[in-house]
């Protein structure tokens, strides 16, 4: 059972992680409302869940939603500071305590329980062991998720796109790309994937304030133990988390607040040196998408002029 648990924590840890990295590792965002987009998905599965399936796909697709809105609005109000990498941390800090006090004042301070809906609430045995359905709903979905953003990220076109806008906007803008409209849409799918990845979630993490920076903690453990550069880094690291921390919680209740802060340190420890514009998929040769390019606002404006 704790394994389980571990494998469906450590999956959404990688999903929530992901959408971090992406933009990052595209336009240099480090964005840290990022918890909160997830835990604004957790309120919506908390309001939408107890009406059984209906509720499942009305959640789902409100969580798609009020994402895109979400990444939209965060892109709206940092296009003036997109030249200023350590502001744009600032404001993003900002945003996430304000839209935290507004969900604090809509929902309560208490945590509220989201079960599953209708009939996936239920458990199934397996090797004469009982596991919550939805657990293993979210494990396979988390799975498929991880392996369409790879394939969407190395093996399409959409994927290309993204890559020559963060390796070089003012080559890509002389190639027809509009380096502004990726941006836009970027922030727009990150947004949408971790609200509704929160959503999603939600019967595994329960909603309530603190849930946001929590996520945000482990993001940032998984984004620096697994390397901007690397998808798989990510993944790995981010099922080491999850898996370890309940069997932590539960034969070293007193140290189970240090792992993460253990591995960060670790990790921090032992890292060796390396050139962001070094960094390249090992399996074929492409500049990764996750690695910690930042183009500036002049970069952007040359794109512009180039394109125009």
């Amino acid at each position: 059972m704790l394994v389980v648990d571990g494998v469906a924590s450590g999956l959404l840890l990688f999903c929530v992680a992901a959408g971090l990295t992406v933009l990052f590792g595209v336009f240099g965002v480090f964005n840290m409302a990022h918890g909160t987009g997830c835990l604004i998905g957790a309120y919506i599965a908390a309001t939408t869940f107890p009406h059984g399936l209906l509720g499942l796909a009305v959640g789902v697709a409100a969580a798609t939603a009020g994402g895109l809105l979400f990444g939209a609005v965060l892109q709206l109000l940092l296009a003036p500071l997109s030249d200023r990498p350590m502001q744009q941390s600032l404001a993003t800090l900002g945003i996430a305590a304000i839209v935290g006090d507004l969900l604090t004042e809509r929902f309560g301070a208490l945590p509220l329980r989201v079960d599953a809906p209708g009939r996936l609430g239920g458990s199934v045995t397996v090797a004469g062991e009982v596991y919550p359905l939805w657990r293993l709903l979210f494990i396979a979905a988390a799975v498929l998720l991880a392996v369409g953003l790879f394939v969407t990220v190395n093996r399409t076109r959409a994927g290309a796109v993204v890559r020559a806008v963060a390796a070089d906007p003012a080559m890509a803008a002389a190639c027809g790309i509009n380096p502004r409209a990726v941006r836009w849409a970027v922030f727009a799918v990150a947004g949408a994937l971790t609200v509704s990845i929160g959503a999603l979630g939600a019967p595994i993490l329960g909603a309530a304030p603190g849930v946001d920076e929590q996520l945000l903690l482990q993001s940032l453990v998984v984004v620096v133990v697994g390397g901007l550069g690397s998808i798989r880094g990510a993944l790995l690291a981010s099922l080491g988390v999850g898996v370890l921390t309940p069997f932590a919680a539960m034969f070293a209740s007193g140290l189970s607040p240090l792992l993460l802060t253990g591995a960060l340190l670790l990790a921090l420890a032992v890292r060796r040196t390396q050139p962001a514009t070094a960094r390249t998929d090992p399996d074929n040769g492409t500049a990764d998408l996750f690695r910690p390019v930042r183009p500036t606002a002049a970069r952007l404006d040359g794109a512009e002029g180039a394109r125009s």
